[in-house]
């Protein structure tokens, strides 16, 4: 999966979102518009485990991510471990 497959829908505050779930439980809000810390060629990402933000990632969301910024993230979090399987 990469950014291209992405399927952005409206907000009611004016922006789009994407959420992608990986079976894993972590899961990425990725947001565009209007109060979000994106411009017109980035976008705001949030990880989530189980449904809430995790904080061991790199906690609040991430203003300014890239295309490829995505792409690496996406790739990360589909392949990473559940939490109680870390070591």
């Amino acid at each position: 999966m990469t950014h291209n497959d992405l399927e952005f829908k409206p907000t009611e505050w004016g922006g789009w979102r994407a959420y992608v779930e990986f079976d894993n439980g972590y899961a990425l809000s990725i947001v565009h518009g209007d109060g979000s810390w994106c411009d017109d060629e980035t976008v705001e990402v949030c990880v989530l485990y189980n449904d809430e933000i995790d904080y061991d990632g790199f906690g609040d969301p991430a203003g300014y991510q890239t295309a490829e910024d995505v792409d690496k993230l996406l790739e990360e979090y589909k392949n990473k471990k559940p939490k109680n399987q870390e070591e």
